[in-house]
């Protein structure tokens, strides 16, 4: 009994120079009974008898003071620290296989641990996005039906404006031929009236002339025959013109009622004019609430891109943590198909609203001027 202490107490000194120092975590459970390795007559790893050899060579007993077995000096190399001792103790092999095992096994759990807190995290932040897009596609959604009510409303608004704009034309052009056909009326009735004035002027004439034949020739029969006649002819011709000439209260009264006339037609043209006015600036409301329909949809474009790009770096950042875990997380697959089908979604909703941008862009641009609505004043 007392070999068995001397040689535990030279497994410390220079004879043992070999043994390995090792830090490792040493949670074992000791056993109860330390004085086992009293009944072990050989090693417990490799079977070699204590005390017995050939000459001076002898397998000596060494204890070890984790499982406290005996063991031989070659399958209890490492000295290790001892939860109940100051200075590392020595460890065989199978305590020390054990102690590995139980210090990858708590490694592997920690980062298998670490690998589902993130990807909890993970979860947690792609289920916040996927709210944050299902919002967006509701908002976009909306936008759209907005979009084409509102189409629907212009495309109304664009046709009764179309036929205000026809009828008022109609309108106007009648007014215009009511003027013009006034116009002419006035323009012969003053024709008229300078014919007359110059058959006046012809008639004083003649009888100027008269009277100075008269005056040169002589004769005092013949001159009042002539005379006569002439007085006769301007009678004839004074009647004629009083005739042609209309009295002046009804003359005046005649231009009074066209002048009265054109300036009704004129004041009814003026009321067209504010009519195509008013019609004119309902259209550019209409131009300009589409516009700003636009600006919300390109908006809401710019949100669901960079929605695309989060998305992106997350699975980035989920392919990273599967490489360096080397974990397969589950639900992988779940979670990517229903990105897929996301992506499908915005995809679509986006080549939607462009194609309403397109539809209505095109529409605008087919829409005619307001010159050809409404034609020139010429």
């Amino acid at each position: 009994m007392d070999e068995d202490i001397d040689i535990d107490s030279m497994s410390t000194s220079g004879s043992f120079l070999d043994m390995r120092m090792s830090i490792i975590d040493t949670r074992i459970d000791l056993p109860d009974d330390r004085e086992r390795y009293k009944k072990d007559k050989c090693c417990i790893i490799c079977k070699k008898k204590f005390g017995m050899g050939i000459g001076i060579l002898h397998e000596k007993r060494h204890v070890c003071r984790f499982c406290y077995r005996g063991v031989c000096s070659g399958c209890s190399p490492q000295k290790v620290n001892h939860p109940e001792f100051p200075d590392p103790q020595r460890m065989c092999n199978n305590c020390y296989k054990k102690a590995k095992e139980s210090q990858i096994s708590d490694s592997f759990n920690q980062e298998i641990n670490r690998a589902i807190q993130e990807k909890f995290k993970q979860q947690s932040i792609l289920n916040k996005e996927l709210v944050e897009k299902a919002s967006n596609l509701k908002e976009k959604q909306i936008l759209e039906e907005k979009l084409v009510q509102t189409e629907r409303d212009s495309e109304i608004r664009v046709q009764e404006n179309l036929k205000i704009i026809e009828s008022i034309q109609e309108e106007r052009n009648e007014i215009l031929e009511k003027y013009q056909s006034l116009e002419k009326e006035i323009e012969q009735a003053e024709l008229e009236s300078s014919k007359l004035d110059k058959v006046y002027l012809e008639v004083q004439e003649e009888l100027n002339k008269a009277r100075q034949y008269l005056k040169e020739k002589g004769g005092l029969g013949e001159m009042r025959n002539l005379l006569a006649e002439k007085q006769d002819e301007n009678v004839r011709l004074l009647r004629i013109l009083d005739e042609k000439r209309a009295p002046p209260s009804d003359e005046n009264s005649q231009q009074r009622k066209k002048r009265e006339k054109i300036e009704k037609l004129n004041a009814e043209l003026d009321v067209v004019n504010r009519q195509l006015k008013n019609v004119q600036e309902d259209n550019r409301n209409c131009e300009k609430e589409i516009q700003d329909i636009n600006r919300e949809i390109e908006t809401m474009g710019e949100k669901a891109k960079s929605l695309r790009e989060m998305e992106k770096t997350i699975n980035e950042e989920n392919d990273e943590a599967k490489l360096t875990h080397n974990v397969r997380l589950s639900g992988s697959k779940e979670e990517e198909e229903l990105i897929k089908e996301l992506r499908a979604i915005i995809q679509e909703q986006q080549g939607k609203i462009d194609q309403l941008k397109k539809d209505l862009e095109r529409t605008w641009r087919a829409k005619p001027t307001e010159k050809e609505l409404i034609g020139t004043d010429d």
